[in-house]
């Protein structure tokens, strides 16, 4: 029941909640990154539901071709490092929620170019909507890239098959308390990481 129409619904009101409560902060943050870099959207096709194509909105954390500020090669800004590390950078997604491309809690939105590989286009992941947050990326652990995409691919599945508010819950808080530890420079993953069986 909670999959097939709570899951949604409360998306959906949430979205909505959220979008009017931080409308002040969007325009906010929208203004300086359109004085800073003259470019404040990020917007990319990625793979959602189903692996239909849809595109993600972001606020723009690193200088492109798009961007005014051509000074030098240097990609990263300062205002940018800060919305990318304390999640800001996400706000955007609330549209993609409230169009119904984008959940919460979920996979995250890989690159078109992995529809490539099959173990990506048949994996169970594409039956979920993509997230804002989702159970790989509270468990991943930077400092080991080895096999970094099947231990993706592994928690995927294991959220789709176990997929729950509690379960969902459990990720959000998660996600709140890895944004406010990278801040500390601390990563709790690494010390004392979570398994499958845990949760």
């Amino acid at each position: 029941m909670y999959r097939k129409f709570f899951k949604d619904l409360i998306d959906f009101y949430l979205a909505i909640l959220l979008f009017l409560l931080l409308f002040p902060l969007i325009i906010i943050i929208y203004l300086i990154l359109y004085i800073l870099i003259g470019s404040p959207i990020y917007f990319q096709k990625r793979p959602g539901y189903l692996n239909k194509p849809f595109t993600i909105y972001k606020f723009k954390t690193l200088i492109d071709k798009k961007c005014r500020v051509q000074k030098s090669k240097k990609k990263n800004f300062k205002f940018g490092n800060f919305l990318r590390k304390t999640g800001l950078d996400e706000i955007p997604q609330l549209i993609n929620i409230l169009r119904g491309e984008m959940s919460f809690i979920g996979p995250r939105p890989l690159l078109m170019r992995y529809l490539k590989l099959r173990p990506f286009i048949n994996h169970s992941r594409s039956k979920c909507l993509p997230g804002i947050s989702g159970l790989a990326q509270i468990q991943r652990n930077k400092k080991d890239n080895k096999g970094k995409w099947k231990s993706q691919l592994d928690f995927d599945k294991y959220y789709f098959e176990n997929l729950s508010l509690f379960l969902d819950l459990k990720i959000f808080l998660l996600t709140l308390i890895k944004i406010f530890l990278l801040n500390r420079k601390q990563d709790y993953l690494v010390e004392k990481p979570l398994t499958k069986k845990s949760i």
